[in-house]
């Protein structure tokens, strides 16, 4: 079984690398970067392509087993505490206003296909550095990020307004009801409810 699957992953990163090569070209030829493979590691593959100030990672393997590219500054993006840019923040730019996935692209080497052309199409100001491009990219994740865990802190104080109101620890109900933003009609029935049972 463990032969098959790594036979299998040989094959597919065969597939991935030839597919990189073949599609990212323009990166070499019209940017200037420099294509560079890592050696593969156990069920991951990498390329790696390099500019004087850029990077792009083109990666397959563990865990979703699907070609995935990821993009920025060097020694800006790649130091501790910051983070690469992927597919997903590059087609929320005004530049990919008109973009839209080819739905005919199938396996390794089609969408391979199509993450070259979303960065050729439309990351053309990144690839040459643009620092407005890369400042909206990184203000919608700060903002993503600052969401998530705006969600997950009220979720804990939900589960703490459940947990004290099921012990009918109406003072401390609604306390902890005090720091969430918005409120259902449950919740405002609750909070009416705990102030007379305080």
């Amino acid at each position: 079984m463990r032969a098959a699957l790594e036979t299998a992953f040989a094959d597919q990163s065969d597939k991935f690398e030839a597919a990189v090569i073949s599609s990212f070209e323009f990166l070499e030829t019209e940017y200037g970067f420099v294509r560079r493979s890592s050696q593969p590691q156990k069920y991951t593959q990498l390329l790696i392509y390099e500019s004087d100030k850029l990077y792009v990672v083109l990666s397959y393997g563990s865990p979703e087993y699907e070609p995935e590219m990821s993009f920025g500054r060097l020694g800006v993006d790649d130091q501790e505490g910051a983070y690469s840019f992927h597919a997903g923040d590059l087609v929320q730019l005004p530049a990919c206003n008109n973009w839209g996935w080819n739905s005919d692209a199938e396996g390794v080497a089609g969408w391979v296909s199509e993450l070259a052309r979303l960065l050729r199409t439309s990351g053309s100001a990144c690839l040459q550095g643009d620092a407005f491009s890369f400042a909206q990219m990184k203000k919608r994740r700060e903002k993503l990020i600052a969401d998530w865990k705006r969600d997950e802190v009220a979720k804990g104080v939900r589960i703490s307004i459940d947990l004290a109101w099921k012990e009918k620890d109406y003072s401390r109900v609604l306390k902890l009801y005090g720091s969430i933003e918005s409120l259902s009609e449950i919740d405002k029935k609750r909070i009416a409810y705990a102030r007379s049972h305080v």
